[in-house]
């Protein structure tokens, strides 16, 4: 009758009216009532909430053997609420006893902890078995129990086909979690076939219910637009859900969107934010872009300790960026002392994850021989791994090796070789090397407007040794009048920005008047800048100078 009462069935509702019955049930030991009488002290509905008093009455309803109230007891020890005794113990013994008695939400529970190993020993063939039980009976919790078995192949066959069998029940019942999992199901055609309009169905259903994974996983979606329109606004919108539920990768996109202004307004410490919240997590790509934002202070005061500690716990973890940048804190003394040894230390390891910058440096180290034994060889090895899969300046460096025999037999036509596949990717330094050696025939036949036209591309640029060079080319093309003019306007912006090769020219230019007006005074001022550069024949034309009492 007090169900009756309760529910105003067949009789006027009185609640106050309901308690009263169910509490004269419940002092005759009939376990229904009791367990009511606990909701009802629980909630403080129609009487004072008393969870002394509702705790009294599930003990009693559950010491009966009900099973809906060993379940509720097992649960309040199991979590410590709302009652606030934990006993993992007692959780454990009232799980039992309600699962043996068939109750589907105990059995699914008993499934997870056996599945887990948190109330008893993991046991994947004893957590299908509960699983089992439950789903059957349409528990959806035992039902996405039963999906994670067949998807993994523990405690049972895998079946990817069960597995999204069983995603969709409970997925159809509101389940959070088989509605994110389905919805990857159907975006990668497992276990179900291939839908993107189902997957974003269900990734959407689970992500507005608080799914952190569906809601990185949309985030990511709109981001690159996999599968939807690309929106910035609604990236933006699912990957901060998911940050601001701890979502550590999420953590990190937001850390990059604010830092680069990706879809969003720049704010470098908002950026800044984010990373270290995802580092923190341990997430390697987000302490290596801290150490980067300490490294250049653009969000915060540049320390470069602090980066080098970030960029090191990155490198523990694998990431070749930050095994490269503790690389050049090693041969800079940024943040550490300088330690070459350390230096090629990581930089070898940076290397052997395929970065074709940390083969370059390899070299480069070898090749200076600072803090290390110098060796070309070993130079020459890292310059034609980085070299041969496009690197530009290890082709341009292997280049000057095959020029001046250092660590590999010369050869001008490898020399060309390289250069010039530096040059075609705009590196002015090779330009300016592949335009001398085709002016010059070194290394294959000779060709002197193809010589020209890569001297010119490096002029363009800025380039001193290809600027003078094309200077002069204006004089020693062959078949054609000399350009005086053009000679020494381009030798003279060579030597303004101090190369001692155009400087001596000039001084010889002025010494003979051709193309200037001859200037002995200024040639001899030419000829001492070439020698300050340490420019070998100016010293020698210096002391003939003096010898003839010029000077």
């Amino acid at each position: 009758m007090g169900q009756a009462f309760s529910l105003g069935k067949g009789v006027k509702r009185d609640f106050k009216k309901a308690i009263e019955l169910w509490r004269l049930a419940g002092e005759k030991d009939h376990p229904e009532a009791q367990l009511r009488l606990s909701e009802v002290y629980l909630k403080g509905k129609k009487v004072r909430a008393d969870l002394e008093e509702s705790f009294k009455w599930l003990n009693k309803a559950a010491a009966l053997g009900l099973a809906e109230a060993e379940f509720n007891l097992a649960k309040a020890y199991d979590l410590g609420q709302p009652y606030g005794d934990q006993d993992f113990d007692e959780a454990r013994d009232f799980y039992a006893k309600a699962a043996g008695r068939g109750w589907p939400a105990a059995q699914a529970r008993m499934g997870f902890s056996y599945w887990r190993g948190d109330l008893t020993e993991k046991d994947p063939a004893k957590a299908v078995k509960f699983f089992s039980l439950a789903a059957d009976k349409g528990d959806r919790e035992g039902q996405y129990g039963l999906a994670l078995a067949y998807e993994l192949g523990e405690g049972i066959e895998a079946d990817l086909a069960q597995a999204g069998k069983y995603l969709k029940l409970a997925a159809n019942q509101g389940h959070v979690g088989a509605q994110s999992k389905l919805g990857l199901f159907y975006k990668n055609g497992r276990g179900v076939e291939k839908n993107l309009g189902e997957a974003l169905k269900f990734l959407r259903l689970a992500a507005d219910r608080g799914d952190v994974e569906a809601q990185y996983f949309l985030g990511s979606a709109y981001n690159e637009g996999h599968g939807v329109k690309k929106s910035p606004a609604k990236a933006l919108k699912y990957m901060q859900l998911a940050a601001d539920q701890g979502h550590a990768e999420a953590q990190l996109d937001m850390g990059l969107f604010y830092s680069n202004g990706e879809g969003v307004q720049k704010n470098r410490s908002l950026g800044f934010k984010y990373l270290s919240l995802a580092a923190d997590q341990g997430v390697p790509d987000a302490q290596f872009w801290l150490g980067v934002e300490y490294n250049t202070g653009r969000a915060v005061a540049k320390n470069q300790r602090l980066a080098f500690k970030y960029f090191r716990l990155a490198a523990d973890q694998g990431h070749y960026l930050a095994q490269f940048s503790l690389g050049q804190a090693y041969l800079l003394g940024e943040g550490v002392e300088k330690d070459i040894v350390q230096s090629n230390k990581y930089f070898g390891l940076s290397a052997d994850q395929g970065n074709l910058e940390a083969f370059l440096n390899l070299g480069i180290n070898y090749y200076s021989g600072i803090g290390i034994e110098r060796d070309y060889a070993l130079a020459a090895k890292y310059w034609h791994f980085a070299a041969d899969r496009g690197h530009a300046l290890a082709q341009s460096n292997l280049g000057q090796l095959y020029i001046e025999g250092k660590g590999v037999e010369k050869d001008p036509a490898m020399a060309r070789k390289y250069f010039q596949m530096a040059a075609d990717q705009g590196y002015a330094h090779a330009q300016g090397f592949t335009g001398f050696l085709y002016c010059q025939g070194l290394g294959g036949d000779k060709d002197w407007d193809l010589g020209v036209k890569y001297l010119r591309m490096a002029a363009d640029q800025g380039e001193l040794m290809g600027t003078f060079n094309l200077g002069k080319s204006f004089v020693e093309v062959e078949g054609a009048e000399k350009n005086l003019p053009e000679s020494i306007k381009f030798i003279t912006l060579a030597a303004n920005r101090g190369l001692p090769d155009a400087l001596y020219a000039l001084g010889e230019a002025h010494e003979t008047g051709e193309g200037v007006k001859k200037n002995m005074a200024e040639a001899i001022q030419f000829y001492k800048r070439a020698a300050k550069g340490g420019f070998q024949k100016a010293y020698e034309k210096l002391r003939e100078l003096e010898k003839k009492g010029i000077i």
